[in-house]
């Protein structure tokens, strides 16, 4: 290495920039262009905020207005869910007078995707003009204040699912501010206005498909994390590597107590049912802020 080559700092400092700046765009896969192209050619207008749809969640589909509806399938490269609740398809149109790109039907790295396949569609989303993501999801409560049917909004998360969807990039992005102060402060605002408190709280995503043990929620609880999933965590680090602001709300299913709390996907699914109207009003006013960003 020459005088000048090691002022300049190793390959992955030059690549960061100075101080350590993410690159202004991370490298996108062809096939994340391809199926951009793809669905570009089918939109009507550019779409300002994707929004991912959970278990039981993805009727707020249905009220997308001059919609667009695309089956994930009909998208190259493109994961197909193959969990019931998911539907797997791309809904374009307007929400709230907002131009949204809905993922209706996420896949999971417990379905045999990677991270990098679990974020696929928030890249495509990312290549197609969406600025914001707002993601939900269904979750196992570990803060023993919270009850079923709680709504959370994301402050932080811990990976837990042994993967990136950056991985083999590399893409060194920060995720100190992964989850937008700016929304989150939204989403309790609009929680105290229509009278339903919006808890904040970290969310941790673990692999599945199995639930977890006593053991690991008594672990997972004394890492400090409120909440736990099997999804969001790839699309929210893929979303932060394009740029874009992000939020996610969980709808809280359940509440792991000490001792072992029994769960099963049925009751996942009857919970996120009682909570979807609550869901519903609460994105529907996130979505022009996040327009805004």
């Amino acid at each position: 290495m020459t005088e000048e080559q090691a002022a300049a700092g190793t390959p992955e400092e030059v690549a960061a920039g100075p101080a350590g700046e993410q690159p202004s765009r991370p490298t996108v896969p062809e096939a994340v262009r391809a199926a951009a192209a793809v669905l570009e050619s089918r939109l009507a207008e550019r779409p300002v905020v994707a929004l991912v749809l959970g278990s039981g969640l993805g009727g707020l589909a249905d009220e997308v207005e001059d919609a667009t509806r695309i089956p994930a399938a009909e998208l190259p490269g493109m994961p197909v869910p193959r969990v019931p609740g998911h539907s797997g398809a791309v809904v374009a149109g307007r929400l709230a007078g907002v131009p949204v790109l809905v993922l209706a039907g996420r896949v999971h790295t417990y379905e045999g995707y990677s991270a990098a396949e679990v974020a696929f569609a928030t890249r495509v989303a990312a290549e197609v003009g969406c600025r914001a993501l707002l993601a939900t999801n269904a979750a196992g409560g570990l803060n023993l204040d919270y009850d079923p049917a709680d709504l959370m909004v994301l402050t932080d998360h811990i990976n837990f699912l042994f993967d990136n969807p950056l991985r083999g990039g590399p893409a060194f992005v920060d995720l100190a501010g992964a989850y937008d102060p700016g929304l989150r402060a939204a989403a309790v605002a609009a929680g105290e206005a229509a009278g339903m408190p919006v808890r904040q709280g970290v969310y941790l995503a673990a692999a599945g498909p199995s639930y977890e043990t006593p053991a690991e929620i008594a672990m997972f609880r004394a890492w400090g994390a409120d909440a736990v999933g099997m999804s969001t965590v790839p699309e929210v680090i893929a979303a932060r590597a394009h740029g874009l602001r992000v939020a996610a709300i969980s709808a809280i299913t359940n509440v792991h107590r000490p001792g072992g709390t029994p769960t099963s996907h049925a009751e996942v699914l009857e919970v996120a049912a009682l909570v979807r109207p609550r869901f519903r009003e609460l994105v529907l006013a996130m979505l022009p802020v996040a327009a805004e960003a």
